[in-house]
């Protein structure tokens, strides 16, 4: 055997160990046979590299002084290690089957259960596995995922992080906390006592060891808070206002002056919510601090929209909630500046009104040669939008367009070309572009109805391009239906691309759900079990179920995706009941299955599953000597669950 030929093989029982790793518990067969295996590569690999030092990057391995990613096996390890935040493993001689099925077990845990026991690193402590070193990447690489996974991973780091007190992981996170934070739901902080009080524990650790950043955090935390109007509410504000009675009243008007000026979405349901955390008696000095401070600022003097702004906000009806004492200092603010002020020149603003003001006449107009007129310079400022992509403008003229012709159907030929021309526009800057941010993308997703491209344009772009959106799938799936069998042949041949794959997933919401579910049903027939997990995954979070894929895995041993499939079916009641029926009706001659039984038992009590009562009362009665430890596991069950 040549070295390259171990390096191989050991890549390859790499790979089979963590596929059942992921899936089975220690002490399956399975996992068992596969750590043996997985050794012997080990051993035969150390006898060219001792130790054996393997690098992790997102796409591909790196051993010998080489990257590894030119088959599809090596970039699917990389990226199962990546997304655990390995960076680097070592192997050293001597290293035992026993340590290699724990280090199978660690990494193949779910990111969250990582984070709660302190990270890889921890859990494999140097001490008791003298034969492995893992180095791991530092969970801010974590800022850039998104969705409700990643914020449950943040709140679990947040409670382990308060708990430990390890210096060097409460540097990284107060370094990030601005970002952090956001990735976590205010509900949370107010549902969840635990995580409340892991806050409060961190922010006060903060301020007895690090007051400077005890400030920047505190400070960041009350940003964060101030934008969720639930919290007008008195009884959700008490449990939130402890967090900043320390803060000084100039630490208020700091954060209270930069919303104001550097905020769009602060308005005044966010100055309610911050008087409101504010006691009572101090309201008045901070108003009156704020006012003097924001008195001479040259931003609130020179831009004209700002102190419109803030006298729409706090001049209207619906603002009557926000103290008296702000609403008077902030207007006062928008009036105490000089004439010479009030007329700054704004270009920006000079080419939005003529905009409007082309558009209302248009929408005056009848006449078609004074139309025809309008039209010559509205399609001036349609080029413009177009060369800078100004899909604002393009929104606005497009819903001009439609209302005119839907009053006056007749002048449709008069406006077909700069109607096509716009269509033309906004598809391929959906598709060519890629582009997937802002609400106007979805406006025009939802109503684009012809397509001036071909359907091999858009599949060259989603799975050579990698393109992958929710608007680009639900364009292609509006005008080529007739190509699901060439989409789901493609998908098949991106199976091993796992953050392909996943991207895909993400972009189902706003497709059909027969097309989401055909996708669905082809990744979880020919991807590997950590696509399938991610399939199940998806359905939950979409609201669907297929019961081809979902129901046939209650006939499975792995416990792993009979937890995944019973959230997908807890919102489905005709799937969850045939679920149960799989579950716990299973017969067990002389408790031939009674292990499996009591598995399914403990899954109940785990997900608080009461609609298994009536199954668990069945089970409690079961007869026979056989059946003694299944019946008191049943009543155990029963009596947590009811």
């Amino acid at each position: 055997m040549t070295k390259d030929e171990a390096i191989v093989d050991f890549f390859k029982g790499l790979r089979i160990a963590l596929s059942n790793a992921s899936v089975y518990q220690k002490r399956h067969p399975f996992f068992v046979k596969s750590s043996a295996n997985f050794k012997k590569n080990v051993d035969a690999l150390l006898t060219f590299l001792n130790p054996i030092k393997m690098g992790v990057t997102q796409t591909s391995l790196f051993i010998d002084s080489r990257f590894w990613d030119n088959k599809e096996f090596y970039r699917e390890i990389a990226s199962a290690l990546h997304i655990r935040k390995i960076k680097s493993i070592e192997f050293r001689s001597g290293v035992t089957v026993e340590e290699l099925a724990d280090f199978l077990s660690a990494i193949s845990m779910p990111k969250k259960e990582i984070i709660e026991k302190g990270g890889v690193q921890n859990i494999l402590n140097p001490t008791e596995y003298p034969h492995l070193c893992l180095e791991e990447l530092d969970y801010s690489s974590l800022l850039t995922d998104e969705g409700d996974e990643v914020a449950n991973v943040w709140v679990a780091f947040f409670k382990s992080t308060a708990t430990m007190r390890d210096p060097a992981k409460i540097k990284e996170f107060t370094d990030n906390f601005a970002d952090i934070i956001k990735k976590i739901k205010v509900s949370d902080l107010l549902s969840d006592d635990e995580l409340r009080e892991s806050v409060y524990n961190f922010i006060s650790y903060l301020k007895e060891k690090e007051k400077e950043k005890y400030l920047d955090c505190n400070k960041e935390l009350l940003r964060w808070v101030i934008h969720d109007a639930n919290l007008t509410e008195a009884e959700k504000l008490d449990k939130i206002r402890l967090f900043f009675n320390d803060l000084a009243n100039d630490d208020f008007v700091e954060v209270l002056e930069e919303e104001i000026l550097h905020n769009d979405n602060f308005d005044y349901l966010s100055l309610a919510v911050f008087s409101r955390l504010v006691e009572d008696n101090r309201n008045k000095d901070i108003s009156v601090s704020l006012v003097d401070k924001m008195r001479n600022c040259e931003t609130l003097k020179t831009d004209p929209r700002l102190r419109k702004k803030l006298r729409e906000i706090f001049s209207s009806g619906e603002a009557t909630i926000v103290p008296e004492l702000y609403r008077q200092a902030l207007i006062s603010l928008t009036q105490d500046t000089s004439a010479k002020d009030v007329f700054s020149f704004d270009e920006q603003a000079l080419e939005t009104s003529y905009f409007y003001l082309l558009l209302n006449l248009l929408m005056l107009e009848s006449n078609k040669e004074r139309l025809s007129h309008i039209l010559v310079h509205i399609v001036i400022q349609f080029e413009k939008a177009m060369e800078g992509k100004n899909l604002v403008f393009l929104k606005m003229l497009w819903q001009g367009l439609e209302t005119k012709l839907a009053n006056e159907p007749s002048l449709e030929p008069m406006f077909a070309d700069l109607r096509r021309r716009m269509a033309d526009f906004i598809e391929k800057i959906i598709v060519d572009a890629g582009i997937e941010e802002g609400d106007e993308i979805g406006f025009f997703s939802d109503n684009l109805k012809v397509s001036f491209l071909d359907s091999q344009g858009y599949l060259e772009n989603i799975f050579k391009n990698g393109k992958v959106n929710p608007y680009i799938l639900q364009l292609f799936f509006r005008f080529f239906p007739d190509q699901l069998a060439a989409f789901l042949n493609l998908v098949e041949s991106r199976r091993a691309d796992v953050d392909f794959l996943g991207k895909l997933m993400m972009s189902l919401g706003r497709i059909d759900e027969f097309f989401a579910k055909e996708i669905l049903k082809r990744i979880f027939s020919v991807s590997n079990n950590m696509a399938k997990l991610e399939v199940l995954r998806t359905y939950r979070r979409m609201n669907i179920c297929d019961s081809d894929v979902v129901l046939p895995i209650f006939k499975r041993r792995e416990m792993l995706f009979k937890r995944e499939a019973i959230s997908v079916c807890r919102s489905k009641p005709e799937y969850l009941n045939q679920a149960l029926f799989i579950l716990f009706a299973m017969p067990s001659p002389f408790g031939i299955n009674n292990g499996r039984l009591m598995q399914h038992i403990a899954l109940a009590e785990e997900l608080r599953l009461r609609e298994s009562s009536n199954w668990l009362v069945n089970l409690s009665k079961r007869r026979f000597i056989w059946n003694k430890q299944l019946r008191m596991r049943a009543q155990a069950a029963l009596k947590q669950l009811t």
